[in-house]
C-alpha cells in the first residue's frame, strides 16, 4: 500500500477493522512552543548526516579521535560583536561609592590599574572583606576600579583576588538588568579560561542559579554551547593528566596503581555546569534561539562520541532530553541525536534505557511524527548513507520497541508497509558479522510482528503478508547461506563426531542483549509455523515454499518437522502426483542428507520414505521402485545416526527380502562399501536411470557396527529361504571379518554370527544361540561382572590409564595401541592413537550369551545351507549351497598368525574353541584343522602367541589359558592325526603344565581327556607327566586336580603298564605331599600364634597391572582356590589315590611299597607325637588285605556244620581295631572264622583234621562225659582252642600281662548290637548317581522325567557305564530304590571296584504312574535327592539346571551333549534302533560340561566343555560322577572354619569308629571292675593283687578266664 510524500508522516487511512490496530502511535497531546514549527516529508527526505561513522564504542576506548566543529568559535566571535554592539547602545554611568569606612576611598585608589601588583591584590583583598561586612552602594565603581583583574594574562594571585572581589560584588540580591549585564560583560570574555569554575560560580550567583538572566538573556543562551566545549576539554585534559600520572607513578612502585572514584575537579565543573543549562531552560526558554538548541545539541553530540565516561554520557542525556522536548530541533540535528541515540542504545546496555528514555519522550512531544519520520529514513537510506550498523541496529531497536510497547499509546501512528520496506531494504548491506546481527535484529522485529496477539488477526485477516514473508525468508536464507558455507569447511571427521556441534555455536553467536536471549532464526519458524495454522492452503504452500527456498531446515528442528510431516500427511510422494519423484529427491537432499537437521525429523523422514516405498512397489514399474530404493538406501554410506542409520537398514532389509538379484547385488555393494573403505571395496555399478556414487564413507566409519548387523539380519533372513543371497552375505560377513581397515566393532558383529555358525548330525548349517565360551571371557575380563569389577578397582588402575592415555596422546605410535602382531606390513598404524587408548579402556566386546545377535536366529537348520555335500542329507545342487567353512578356519589362522587388533584377536581366541567342538562343521577343513594345529603347537612351543597391550591390565599367561583351549578341542580331531602330531599335543600340555602357573589347570584337564581319547600318546609321555606334576606340587591351588588326574589314570591300567617302582613311588610322594600340606595347613590353623588361614596367603594374584583382586568372578574363584576352600577334599582324595595306585600294582610289587607307605602315612605333630589319623588306619589296613592277595571277596555260609559236626559255640575277641568271631562244631571242630576289619569283612573255613585216637589211649571222657562223647551234644572243642591256633600260647604270655591280648566279648546287648552296625556298614564307598534323558525340543521337567526310553547310543552308553541288575532280590544297597515290587523298576545299573559302588537312578528304567503320580514325583524323589546328575542332553537346548530339573541337594549336574545338534528325523532312528552300530558309536562325539551349583566349588576336568568320543565317554563320564560324589560328600560334611579337615567319614573309617567305640566302652568297664577289687580288698585287709588275680585268674587261670572256657 503506497502513501504520496506529502502524507508520509500522516495518519494511514486504513479499513474501518484495521484503523484502530495500525494506529500505534498517538498525537501528541502535550502542548508545543510558539517557535516550534512541524517537520515536513521532504526535510526528511533531504536528511543530512555528519560525516563518518558515529561509533561512542570507538569514543570509550583508550584512543584519541577527532571529531570537532567549528560552530562554537563563530557563535563566540558572534557573542563578543552583540556585546559590544550592546555597550554602545547603552549609556554607562558609574556614580560614587557610597557606604562603607573611612580607607575604602584609600584602597580604591591602590586598586586602580596604575597600582603594582601587590599593592592591587591586597587592596582587593581588603576591599572584598569590606563588602561582605558593609552594606556598599553603587559597587559598580569598585569593580570598574578591578575588574582587569580577571582578565587574560593576569597571574594567579590577581586572578584570585578579582574573582574574590567579583563574588563579594555580587553578594546583592537586587542587582539590577544593567548591574548583571555589567558584571556579565565582565567574565564574558575569558569563559574559556582556566578559571571556568569561578565563572560558572560567578554565573550562578549572577542569574540566581539560572532563574534570572534578566540583562544577559540575549547573551548567555549562545555562550552556554561553548562552555560546554571547554569545560568537556577542560575534563578531558585532567583525565588524561591523571591517567599519566598513575602509569608513571605504578611504573616507579613496579605495582598497578589503585582505581579511584573520586571526580575531578574539572569534572564536578562540567557537570554543574550541564545542571546549570538545564536549569536556565527550564525558566527561560524563550530567551533560547534555534541555533542556540543546535549549538547546544552538537556539542552534546560531540561530547557522547569523545568521552570514555558513561557519566558524561548520562549528563549528556539529561540535558538532551530537556532540549529536544521544549525547543525545536532542526531535521538535521534532529536525525544527528537519534543517530547517536541509536549508537547508544545497541551499544552500550547500561545507557539503553537512559537513550531510550530520551527518544521515547521525544515522541511524545511535538517532534514525536519527525522523530518517526527520522527513523525510518535512517533504516530505509542507511545502506547508501554513512549510517553505522550499530546506529542502524539501535534504530530497529527503538522502532521494534516503541511498536509493539501497549504502555507507548501516545506515540504518533506509522504504516506498517513503511516499516516492512524499511526493514527490507537494510538487508542490502555487503554481508558481514555486524551484519548478520543487523540482520537478527531485523529478523525479531519481523518475528515480534507476527506473534503480536492483535496485529496477527490483521495480517491474516488483510491477506497482505508477501513483504513480512519476503523479510523472513531474506533472513533466513542468508543464515542457512551461512551456516552451510561453514558446514562445508568442516572436516568429515567432526561433522560425524558431531554435525550439529557447528551450526550450535553459530547460532548461540547471534544471541546477543539487543536482539534477546532467544534464536531469532528459530523464533521465525516458530512464528511461521504458527502462522500456517491460522491461514488457509495457498498461504501455507506459501509458508512451505518459504522454508524450502530458504533451506531453514538446515539449521530449525520444526521446519524440518513441518516440512516432513507436510509431505507425509499429504501424501505428495504418492506416484499417482505429478514431480513426485523430484519431490523425494528435494525431500531427501533437505532433509535425510543434511546432518544439521535434527534425528528425530529425519527419522521421520525416513519412516515416511519406508511408507512411500511400500506403495511405489506395488504401483510404479520396477525400474521406478529400484531408483527409489537406490535413492534412499545410498544414504548409508554416509549416515552417522545410529538411530536414522537403523531406520534406513529396515528399509534395506525390507527391501532386500524381495529384491531382484540386481538391486540385492546393488545393497550388499552398498552396505560393504559403508563398512569397509573405499579404496578397497570395488566399484558400485548404478542402476539403470540412477546416478552413480562416487563418494565412500569416511573412515573410522562409527556405524560399521550397525551396518554390519544389517548384513547379519539379513543372513538371518535368509537362512532358510535362499541358499545363494545368504552364501554371499556370510562372503561378506568375511570379508569384514578379515578386513584389517575396518573398524574392530563392525570386525566384531561380523565374528559374532561367524563364530556362532554350527551343523547339525546331517550337516544342515544352524546359528547357535549362545557363543558358549562364558569361561574363557572370565579369563580376559570380557564378561559383565569382570568388567564392573575391573571397572571398581582400585585409584592406581585409574591413574595408570590416565598415564597411557596421557602417553598414548603425546607419541607417534607405530601402530594402533590397541593392535597386536609382529607383521611389518601391517596396516593398522591407520587409526588414531588417543582413541584406541580410549577404546582400550572400554571393552568393545563382553560375553553376552544369548544377547550378542541383532535379531534371534532361526530355531531349525537350515534346509538349504549345508556344511559339507553328501547325499544322505539330501543335498540338491539347484537350490542348495555349501558355505565355505575353511575360509572361516584360514581367518583364524591368520589372525594367530599375523596378529591384529587387540579386541578382534581376543575375541577370536575366546570363541573358536567352543566352534571346533561342533565337529561335523569341519567335515570338508580338515586341511584347515590339521594347520591349526600346527600353528598353535609352534605357538606354545616357542611361546610366540601374541601379548595383550599393557594396557588391558592382562597377561600372556590369560591368553596362553585361550591357546591351550582351542589345543583341548583339537583332541576330538585326533583321528585325523598322526601318531606323531598326537604325541606332540600331549607334550604341548605337559609344557603348559610347568610354564605358566594359570595354564597348569587347564591342561591337566586336557591331559585327563587325552586319557582316554589318546592313551597312547599318553603312554609314552607319562614320566614327563609325572616330573612336572612334582615341580608344581608346592602350587596348593592345583592339588585337586592333579590327584583327580591321577585318580583318573590310576583306573586305566594301559597307561601305567610299564611303570617301575620309581614311578609308582614318585605317584605315592605327590600324595603324601599333598597330605602334608594339608596337615601343616590344619595345624597353623588351630595355633594360635598363626590365625591366617593358608588361602589368605596362597591365593593367586590375577594378572594385571591393577586388578589384584583374588576372585574375578564366583565361577573363576572355583578353579583357584579350589585347594584352599577345601582341604578336606583334598585330604581325601589324596588318601583314594593312595588306595587306588596300591591295589594297581602287581601283587609281587606291592610288598616292596608297603614299609614306604607306613612310615609316610604317621607324622608328627606340633607337639612331636607320632601320630596316624584314622583314614591313614583303616588304610594301613587296606595295604595289610591287598598286599598279598587279590581275591578278598567271601561270603558266610550259614551250614557250615552238619548236626554230626556237634554243638555250634560262638566267641568273638576284639584285636586291635578288628574283630574276631569263631563259630566251632564242639565235636568236629569245623569252624567258620569271620574277621571283621575297617576295609573289609573276610569269612574262612577251619577244620582240625581229627582221627581216631590210638587203641591203646585211654578214653578221653568218663563219667557222664563218657556217655555224651559218642552224641552230638558232646563238646569237645571250643572256639578258643581254634583262636590259640592263630596266637602265642598262653603261658607265654609274660607276667599275666593282658597288654596286647585279645579281648573277650562277652555275649552282652550292646555287644550284640555293635556287632549289627557294623555288619550294615559296608565295606565299599557306595554312591548314588542319577541319570536323566532330555529327548528331542524338551525342556519342562515333566516331559523330561515322563522318557522312558533313549536314542540308542544313550542306550550304549548306559551298557558302558555300569551293569544291568535286576532290583528284585538285590542284596546290594540300592539307595532307596525298591528291591521288592519293582516299584521303581524291574532293572538299573550298577557298578564298582574293590573299593567305590556306584548305583545309578536311571529315571528311562523307571515306570510311570500317569494316573497316580503324573508329574513323576516318585522319579523326582530319586534323582533330586543324589548329588551328582547325569544329563543326555538330546533336546538340542541348552540346559539349565535352576529351572529344568530343580533341586536343593544336587549340587553336580554332568551335561552330556551330542557334538551335532540331531534332527527329528533322525532322533526318531537312533532312538526306534535297537542298537547303534560299533563304528558309529566310536565315531560319534559328545560334549560334556559339568554344571555345578551355585557356591559349589567346580574342580571337575569338564568345568569347561570337553569333547570326548562315545567310545571313551561311559568310563569318561563314570569317573567324573564318582569325584564329584566323592566331593559333594566332602563338602556336605566340611568345617567351615577350616580347622578340622578330616571330616568326611567314609564307610572303612566308620566301621574302624564302631570297633574303637566297643573298644573304648569294654575297657572302661574292665578298669570299674578293677578299682572296686581294689577298694573292697584295700578295705578288708587283704592282698588286692591277690584278689584282683583271682578275679581275672592266675597266670594259667587268668588266661582261662581271659579267653573264656565256657
Amino acid at each position: 500500500m503506497s502513501r504520496s510524500d506529502s502524507d508520509a508522516t500522516q495518519t494511514p487511512e486504513r479499513k474501518s477493522s484495521s484503523s484502530a490496530l495500525l494506529d500505534a502511535f498517538r498525537t501528541l497531546t502535550s502542548s508545543r512552543l510558539q517557535n516550534a514549527s512541524p517537520t515536513s516529508a521532504s526535510s526528511v527526505a533531504t536528511l543530512a548526516h555528519s560525516p563518518g561513522e558515529m561509533s561512542s564504542i570507538e569514543n570509550l576506548r583508550p584512543k584519541k579521535r577527532q571529531s570537532q566543529t567549528s560552530d562554537a568559535n563563530e557563535a563566540h566571535s558572534r557573542q563578543e560583536e552583540e556585546s559590544t554592539n550592546l555597550a554602545e547602545d547603552i549609556d554607562i554611568s558609574i556614580g560614587k561609592v557610597l557606604g562603607g569606612p573611612p580607607r575604602l576611598h584609600r584602597l580604591l585608589h591602590h586598586l586602580g590599574p596604575d597600582q603594582p601588583e601587590q599593592t592591587r591584590v591586597g587592596s582587593a583583598k581588603e576591599i572584598t572583606l569590606i563588602l561582605r561586612e558593609y552594606p556598599i552602594q553603587n559597587v559598580l565603581s569598585i569593580w570598574d576600579s578591578g575588574k582587569d583583574l580577571i582578565e587574560e594574562g593576569k597571574s594567579g594571585k590577581e586572578s584570585q583576588a578579582g574573582y574574590d572581589l567579583l563574588e563579594a560584588c555580587l553578594n546583592r540580591s537586587d542587582l539590577t538588568g544593567y548591574e548583571r549585564w555589567y558584571f556579565y560583560s565582565s567574565i564574558s570574555t575569558p569563559l574559556t579560561a582556566a578559571n571556568l569554575d569561578r565563572c560558572l560560580h560567578i554565573l550562578e550567583s549572577l542569574t540566581e542559579q539560572g532563574r534570572n538572566i534578566e540583562g544577559v538573556e540575549n547573551l548567555l543562551p549562545s555562550q552556554l554551547a561553548l562552555m560546554l566545549k571547554s569545560s568537556f576539554e577542560k575534563s578531558l585534559a585532567e583525565r588524561e593528566e591523571r591517567k599519566l600520572s598513575k602509569k608513571s607513578q605504578a611504573l616507579k612502585d613496579g605495582k598497578r596503581a589503585p582505581i579511584t572514584q573520586v571526580p575531578l575537579i574539572e569534572e564536578k565543573t562540567l557537570y554543574s555546569l550541564v545542571r546549570y543549562v538545564m536549569e536556565i531552560t527550564k525558566y527561560n526558554a524563550k530567551s533560547f534561539l534555534d541555533d542556540d538548541v543546535s549549538a547546544l545539541l552538537t556539542t552534546l553530540l560531540n561530547i557522547c562520541k569523545r568521552t570514555r565516561t558513561k557519566t558524561d554520557i548520562t549528563h549528556s542525556l539529561e540535558l538532551m532530553t530537556v532540549l529536544m522536548t521544549r525547543f525545536y530541533v532542526s531535521i538535521p540535528v534532529l536525525s544527528s541525536c537519534l543517530e547517536v541515540l541509536c549508537d547508544i542504545i545497541h551499544q552500550l546496555a547500561e545507557l539503553r534505557d537512559a537513550a531510550y528514555s530520551v527518544i521515547r519522550s521525544v515522541l511524545r512531544s511535538h517532534l514525536g511524527h519527525a522523530v518517526t519520520a527520522a527513523l525510518l529514513a535512517l533504516i530505509q537510506q542507511s545502506p547508501q548513507s554513512n549510517v553505522g550498523i550499530t546506529s542502524l541496529r539501535g534504530a530497529i531497536f527503538v522502532l521494534h520497541r516503541a511498536i509493539l510497547s501497549e504502555s507507548e499509546s501516545a506515540f504518533p501512528a506509522v504504516p506498517l508497509a513503511s516499516v516492512l520496506r524499511s526493514l527490507r531494504s537494510c538487508l542490502a548491506f555487503q554481508k558481514s558479522s555486524k551484519v548478520d546481527r543487523l540482520e537478527a535484529d531485523v529478523l525479531t522485529f519481523a518475528i515480534d510482528l507476527i506473534n503480536h496477539p492483535t496485529i496477527l488477526d490483521v495480517l491474516v485477516e488483510e491477506q497482505d503478508l508477501n513483504d513480512l514473508l519476503s523479510v523472513v525468508e531474506a533472513c533466513l536464507s542468508n543464515h542457512s547461506s551461512r551456516l552451510r558455507a561453514k558446514t562445508r569447511g568442516t572436516a568429515s571427521s567432526e561433522r560425524y563426531s558431531s554435525p550439529h556441534s557447528s551450526v550450535t555455536a553459530d547460532l548461540g553467536k547471534l544471541d546477543d542483549p539487543l536482539s534477546g536471549t532467544s534464536n531469532p532464526y528459530e523464533r521465525a519458524v516458530a512464528s511461521l509455523l504458527m502462522l500456517s495454522a491460522h491461514v488457509d492452503a495457498p498461504i501455507e504452500s506459501n509458508i512451505v515454499d518459504v522454508f524450502l527456498r530458504s533451506d531453514c531446515a538446515h539449521f530449525s528442528a520444526e521446519a524440518s518437522r513441518f516440512i516432513a510431516d507436510y509431505f507425509s500427511d499429504e501424501t505428495l510422494l504418492s506416484p499417482s502426483r505429478e514431480n513426485w519423484f523430484n519431490d523425494t529427491k528435494k525431500l531427501v537432499e533437505i532433509i535425510l542428507k543434511d546432518r544439521s537437521v535434527p534425528n528425530d525429523v529425519r527419522l521421520r523422514t525416513v519412516r515416511t520414505l519406508g511408507k512411500a516405498y511400500s506403495t511405489i512397489e506395488a504401483v510404479a514399474a520396477s525400474e521406478t521402485t529400484s531408483q527409489f530404493a537406490r535413492l534412499v538406501i545410498e544414504n548409508i554410506i554416509e549416515e552417522s545416526d545410529l538411530v536414522v542409520q537403523e531406520a534406513l537398514l529396515d528399509i534395506t532389509i525390507s527391501v532386500a527380502e524381495r529384491a531382484t538379484d540386481v538391486i540385492f547385488q546393488t545393497i550388499l555393494q552398498i552396505l560393504e562399501a559403508s563398512i569397509i573403505p573405499q579404496r578397497s571395496s570395488s566399484y558400485i555399478p548404478p542402476l539403470p536411470g540412477s546416478p552413480a556414487f562416487t563418494s565412500g564413507p569416511q573412515f573410522p566409519n562409527p556405524l560399521g557396527k550397525t551396518n554390519t548387523e544389517c548384513v547379519v539380519r539379513m543372513f538371518l533372513l535368509h537362512l532358510n529361504r535362499l541358499a545363494g543371497r545368504a552364501k554371499g552375505l556370510y562372503a561378506l560377513l568375511l570379508r569384514i571379518a578379515r578386513h584389517a581397515d575396518c573398524e574392530p566393532d563392525a570386525r566384531l558383529a561380523a565374528l559374532k554370527l561367524l563364530f556362532r555358525i554350527r551343523s547339525d548330525a546331517s550337516h544342515h548349517i544352524v546359528v547357535n544361540t549362545s557363543a558358549e565360551s562364558e569361561h574363557l571371557a572370565v579369563s580376559l575380563c570380557r564378561t559383565v561382572d569382570t568388567v564392573a569389577t575391573l571397572k571398581s578397582s582400585d585409584e592406581e588402575a585409574t591413574q595408570r590409564a590416565s598415564q597411557i592415555l596421557e602417553e598414548i596422546g603425546h607419541a607417534a605410535m607405530p601402530r594402533r595401541a590397541s593392535g597386536i602382531g609382529t607383521s611389518s606390513k601391517s596396516k593398522l598404524a591407520r587409526r588414531s592413537s588417543v582413541a584406541s587408548a580410549v577404546h582400550a579402556l572400554r571393552p568393545a566386546w563382553t560375553y553376552l550369551g544369548p544377547e550378542g545377535l541383532p535379531q534371534e536366529p532361526p530355531a531349525e537348520p537350515s534346509p538349504i545351507l549345508f556344511s559339507s555335500l553328501s547325499r544322505e542329507n539330501g543335498f540338491d545342487a539347484d537350490y542348495c549351497e555349501v558355505l565355505e567353512i575353511g575360509r572361516l578356519m584360514e581367518l583364524v589362522i591368520s589372525t594367530l598368525q599375523q596378529g591384529a587388533d587387540w579386541e578382534v584377536y581376543s575375541y577370536v581366541i575366546v570363541h573358536v574353541g567352543a566352534q571346533l567342538t561342533n565337529r561335523p562343521l569341519f567335515r570338508e577343513t580338515l586341511p584347515q584343522i590339521k594347520h591349526l594345529r600346527n600353528v598353535i603347537c609352534e605357538q606354545v612351543r616357542n611361546q610366540t602367541f601374541h601379548e595383550p597391550p599393557s594396557y588391558t591390565g592382562l597377561k600372556k599367561s590369560d591368553v596362553a589359558i585361550c591357546i591351550f583351549h582351542i589345543l583341548t578341542m583339537l583332541i576330538s580331531y585326533h583321528d585325523n592325526f598322526s601318531k606323531n602330531e598326537q604325541d606332540e599335543i600331549v607334550k604341548m600340555f605337559i609344557l603348559g603344565i610347568g610354564a605358566r602357573e594359570r595354564t597348569a589347570r587347564d591342561c591337566i584337564h586336557a591331559l585327563s581327556v587325552c586319557c582316554h581319547e589318546m592313551p597312547g600318546s599318553v603312554v609314552k609321555s607319562m614320566d614327563q607327566i609325572l616330573h612336572k606334576m612334582t615341580q608344581i606340587i608346592t602350587q596348593s591351588n592345583i592339588a585337586v586336580h592333579v590327584l583327580e588326574f591321577l585318580a583318573a589314570v590310576a583306573r586305566l591300567p594301559d597307561l601305567f603298564r610299564n611303570f617301575r617302582d620309581e614311578d609308582y613311588k614318585m605317584v605315592l610322594g605327590i600324595c603324601f605331599r599333598y597330605l602334608q600340606s594339608v596337615r601343616d595347613q590344619r595345624e597353623r590353623t588351630t595355633t594360635p600364634q598363626t590365625p591366617v588361614r593358608v588361602s589368605q596367603v596362597s591365593t593367586l594374584r590375577h594378572s594385571g597391572a591393577s586388578r589384584d583382586f583374588a576372585t574375578i568372578s564366583e565361577h573363576d574363584d572355583h578353579h583357584k582356590n579350589s585347594s584352599d576352600d577345601l582341604p578336606q577334599y583334598v585330604h581325601a582324595l589324596a588318601f583314594h589315590v593312595i588306595t587306588f595306585w596300591f591295589m594297581s600294582m602287581k601283587i609281587q610289587d606291592r610288598p616292596k611299597h608297603v614299609p614306604y607307605i607306613m612310615a609316610n602315612l604317621s607324622y608328627t605333630n606340633q607337639w612331636g607325637k607320632t601320630t596316624v589319623e584314622e583314614q591313614g588306619e583303616v588304610t594301613m589296613d587296606m595295604i595289610e588285605r591287598v598286599a598279598y592277595s587279590d581275591r578278598d571277596e567271601t561270603a558266610p555260609d550259614l551250614g557250615f556244620a552238619k548236626e554230626s559236626d556237634g554243638q555250634i559255640s560262638k566267641r568273638t575277641w576284639l584285636i586291635g581295631n578288628s574283630l574276631l568271631t569263631i563259630d566251632t562244631a564242639g565235636r568236629s571242630g569245623l569252624s567258620q572264622i569271620t574277621r571283621r576289619r575297617p576295609s573289609y569283612t573276610r569269612y574262612s573255613l577251619y577244620k582240625p583234621h581229627l582221627i581216631d585216637p590210638p587203641q591203646h589211649q585211654v578214653p578221653l571222657a568218663l563219667g557222664v562225659r563218657a556217655e555224651i562223647y559218642h552224641t552230638s551234644d558232646f563238646v569237645g572243642i571250643y572256639p578258643e582252642d581254634v583262636m590259640q591256633e592263630f596266637y602265642a600260647p598262653i603261658s607265654m604270655l609274660s607276667h599275666g600281662s593282658t597288654a596286647g591280648q585279645p579281648i573277650l566279648l562277652q555275649d552282652e546287648e550292646y555287644i550284640n548290637r555293635a556287632l549289627s552296625t557294623f555288619d550294615r556298614i559296608p565295606a565299599l564307598d557306595s554312591h548314588k548317581i542319577g541319570v536323566i534323558y532330555m529327548d528331542v525340543g524338551q525342556t519342562a521337567e515333566r516331559d523330561i522325567l515322563a522318557n522312558t526310553g533313549g536314542a540308542a547310543d544313550y542306550n550304549a552308553f548306559l551298557n558302558g557305564l555300569g551293569t544291568l541288575t535286576r532290583l528284585r532280590g538285590s542284596t546290594l544297597n540300592m539307595h532307596g530304590l525298591d528291591r521288592s515290587t519293582d516299584t521303581d523298576g524291574i532293572y538299573t545299573y550298577c557298578w564298582r571296584d574293590r573299593v567305590t559302588e556306584i548305583i545309578y537312578h536311571v529315571t528311562t528304567l523307571m515306570p510311570n504312574y500317569p494316573l497316580d503320580d503324573p508329574r513323576h514325583y516318585q522319579k523326582k524323589m530319586h534323582v533330586g535327592n543324589d548329588f551328582v546328575n547325569i544329563i543326555w542332553n538330546a533336546s538340542g537346548r541348552r540346559f539349565h539346571p535352576e529351572s529344568t530339573i530343580p533341586s536343593q541337594l544336587t549340587t553336580v549336574y554332568i551335561v552330556i551333549t551330542p557334538e551335532a545338534h540331531t534332527s527329528f528325523r533322525h532322533s526318531v532312528h537312533f532312538s526306534n534302533a535297537d542298537h547303534l552300530d560299533p563304528d558309529i558309536s566310536v565315531s560319534l562325539s559328545y560334549k560334556v560340561q559339568v554344571l555345578t551349583k551355585s557356591g559349589f566349588p567346580a574342580t571337575s576336568p569338564a568345568t569347561e566343555t570337553k569333547i570326548v568320543s562315545g567310545a571313551a565317554l561311559p568310563s569318561f563320564i563314570r569317573l567324573l560322577a564318582l569325584n564329584a560324589s566323592v566331593l559333594s560328600s566332602v563338602w556336605t560334611t566340611r568345617d567351615p572354619s577350616g580347622n578340622n579337615t578330616d571330616t568326611y567319614v567314609s564307610s572303612w573309617r566308620a566301621r574302624l569308629r564302631v570297633i574303637k567305640q566297643l573298644r573304648e566302652r569294654v575297657i572302661g568297664e574292665r578298669e570299674e571292675v578293677v578299682t572296686e577289687r581294689r577298694r573292697s580288698v584295700v578295705e578288708g585287709g587283704g592282698n588286692w593283687r591277690s584278689s584282683v588275680s583271682g578275679a581275672f585268674g592266675r597266670p594259667g587261670e587268668g588266661a582261662e578266664r581271659e579267653w573264656g572256657t565256657g
